[in-house]
């Protein structure tokens, strides 16, 4: 959970833009509901104001983000607050958190905007729903785009697995020498990453290898010190 513009509101409220990420840094698939709340400065909880996202399919490797933002209500009381995102499994009374994180933001006092009503923290913004439909209509073997590249020391390598099985990511140099292999074993179907690291080779091309079974992709990689 990262800020992405202010965290301190006046009387009158705004809106406050943040980032949620997710990322499952085992091998195996995980399962997870996904759901923000708002902690007040009474103590209560308000929400959850994004979700739940249920039964949310991680693949080994996955990582995702998206960019939100709450509606901080001018009628909201002033003092501090907090927004809370968890990773586990949603129960309104007694639910099983794996992971989460939180932010504080803070708003200084009463404003207009009507009296204090329960719709009024509003999130909206990039859905975890529609990347769960992207996730799971992959339907080809696909080694992205890597990012950044050129680079400087390291990139991030994506690719993406239409169904389980036995792989290999291998970096080679330009005279075909192994100089890093990043995956190399059985994994899920999904989306996956690895993140190459050039802080000990010299400047020049590097070529990084998808196998998968007959299915072969090569993409050239920049190192550039």
């Amino acid at each position: 959970m990262t800020p992405l513009g202010t965290t301190n509101f006046p009387p009158t409220g705004g809106l406050l833009e943040y980032n949620i990420a997710a990322q499952n840094n085992g091998t195996s698939t995980e399962i997870v509901d996904i759901w923000v709340d708002v902690s007040l400065p009474t103590g209560g909880l308000y929400g959850p104001v994004l979700g739940p996202v249920s039964d949310f399919t991680m693949a080994g490797g996955f990582s995702a983000d998206r960019d939100r933002e709450l509606t901080v209500p001018g009628a909201a009381p002033p003092g501090p607050y907090s927004l809370n995102g968890y990773l586990g499994e949603y129960d309104p009374v007694s639910p099983i958190i794996y992971a989460e994180d939180s932010f504080n933001f803070n708003k200084a006092s009463f404003g207009d905007g009507g009296e204090w009503i329960s719709n009024w923290f509003v999130d909206s913004g990039e859905s975890f729903e529609e990347l769960a439909e992207t996730v799971n209509s992959v339907e080809v073997y696909g080694l992205i785009q890597c990012y950044p590249n050129p680079f400087n020391p390291e990139t991030q390598l994506n690719f993406s697995l239409p169904e389980n099985g036995e792989i290999s990511l291998i970096v080679y140099d330009i005279q075909g020498r192994e100089v890093a292999t990043l995956y190399d074993g059985w994994y899920q179907a999904g989306s996956h990453k690895a993140t190459f690291s050039g802080a000990a080779l010299p400047t020049g091309v590097y070529f990084a290898r998808l196998t998968a079974g007959s299915v072969q992709q090569t993409q050239k990689l920049v190192l550039m010190k």
